[in-house]
């Protein structure tokens, strides 16, 4: 189980300990996380779970964070980077087999309602998590926190206090210390009420998917989404969207984004935050899965630059979505054309860095041009010359990236800039893709 030290945590430990004890095929572990953001605090946390684990007879892994993985965050906040971090390491967990126990409660419940109905999530979102969804299993769900500190009190059970948690800098505790407890004065039982909806509306949502998901199949007319109420339509496309795995980030904004494509009929591709595509082509909605991973949005042009220097960098066009394989070189690069009559599929697209004696060819032109001529056309000096890459695709170059933009030449042989802004949002290793050239 993953514990913290903190009041939730430790009562569920506290409770499996027992049951581990009694049953003596039951076996039991705990994970616990030293992220080094606190000082001597998270050193406290850390000795506090080690001794309480050894007086248990609890085999204890704790994970030191260091201070270079620290230093490694960009553009999420320490709520985010942590869960990520922590997330990675319990996935590693139950790939073994473990079933991971999570500590939490009634209260946490009602908090993740309220927040998400703020941020507009649809019904069958608003509870954000299940007593049982493996590998993650939550016991205490519908347990009040109340009763966890009670249930410690009684057995003289100590546990350690977070002093982040106190204050109000986080959405979450302004709505802990001051919304629920707001609501709680003006309607005595609020925290259940709210827990018990949500669960109510994860099981009317898990009744209407099942239903959907029969009737739509695997690659519906974009009629099925359009025909329906919003709520039954945005339903209907996260149930297709998932069947490609959970998808913690499929926001209302976005649902909407899609459908409002839907609506067009026009052929598009839209990335989905955590990798993959949603498709419309000769008339038929598919996902496709990059089964890849994607970094969070770059913050600033000073990011935008290093990820362009990083080993994993990515060259995005409007429209466009690209997987890079470090090894090869190689591409793919998934485009939403806007001429008519292009097909819509992925392409192998080659990165690399070439001598200024390669001649290109590029695409369109019949024209071939000497890059230590075409370099000096367009007044690239040394040092930008070191860093520029050739995209290639069949043979035919589509540009010369400089880290930034892509640089194709105009008719009279001068410099022209992709007119629309290369985007480096996002960047995404896959290992699955084979060297066309190869």
């Amino acid at each position: 189980m993953s514990w913290s030290g903190g009041l939730d945590s430790t009562a569920l430990l506290a409770v499996l300990s027992d049951f581990a004890k009694a049953e003596k095929n039951f076996p039991l572990a705990a994970f616990h996380v030293n992220y080094g953001l606190r000082g001597e605090a998270s050193e406290a946390d850390e000795r506090f779970c080690r001794d309480l684990a050894a007086l248990w007879d609890v085999p204890l892994t704790v994970r030191r964070v260091t201070a270079e993985e620290r230093a490694a965050r960009q553009g999420e906040s320490i709520q985010e980077w942590a869960r990520r971090l922590r997330r990675a390491e319990l996935a590693s967990w139950a790939a073994d087999g473990w079933l991971i126990a999570l500590g939490h409660h009634q209260d946490d419940l009602a908090e993740t309602v309220l927040l998400r109905l703020a941020r507009g999530a649809s019904p069958g979102n608003l509870a954000g998590m299940q007593v049982f969804a493996p590998p993650y299993w939550r016991p205490f769900l519908p347990t009040p926190k109340a009763a966890l500190a009670a249930y410690l009190a009684d057995r003289g059970i100590p546990h350690r206090e977070d002093a982040s948690n106190g204050t109000l800098i986080y959405s979450r505790n302004v709505i802990r210390h001051e919304i629920l407890p707001a609501l709680a004065q003006l309607y005595p039982g609020a925290t259940e009420r709210i827990a018990a909806c949500a669960l109510e509306a994860q099981d009317l949502a898990a009744w209407c998917q099942e239903k959907l998901a029969g009737e739509m199949g695997d690659a519906p007319f974009p009629d099925f989404f359009t025909q329906k109420s919003p709520g039954l339509a945005r339903l209907a496309l996260a149930t297709l969207i998932n069947r490609l795995g959970h998808h913690r980030q499929l926001s209302r904004r976005l649902l909407d984004k899609i459908l409002s494509r839907l609506r067009r009929g026009e052929a598009f591709v839209q990335e989905l935050p955590r990798g993959g595509w949603v498709v419309l082509q000769e008339g038929r909605v598919s996902v496709r899965n990059a089964k890849t991973s994607v970094t969070k949005a770059a913050r600033s042009r000073q990011h935008q630059l290093s990820l362009a220097d990083s080993s994993l960098s990515a060259l995005l066009e409007p429209g466009s979505y690209a997987l890079f394989s470090g090894n090869q070189g190689v591409w793919v690069l998934d485009r939403e054309f806007s001429r008519k009559g292009e097909p819509l599929s992925p392409e192998l697209v080659r990165v690399y860095g070439a001598g200024a004696r390669k001649t290109v060819r590029f695409t369109g032109s019949r024209h071939q041009w000497l890059l230590k001529r075409l370099y000096s056309a367009w007044g690239l000096d040394s040092c930008q010359r070191g860093v520029v890459r050739l995209v290639e695709r069949n043979g035919e170059t589509l540009g010369l990236y400089d880290g930034l933009a892509l640089l194709t030449p105009r008719p009279d042989g001068g410099q022209a800039r992709c007119q629309a802004d290369f985007d480096l949002r996002y960047f995404k290793q896959d290992e699955n893709v084979e060297d066309p050239r190869s």
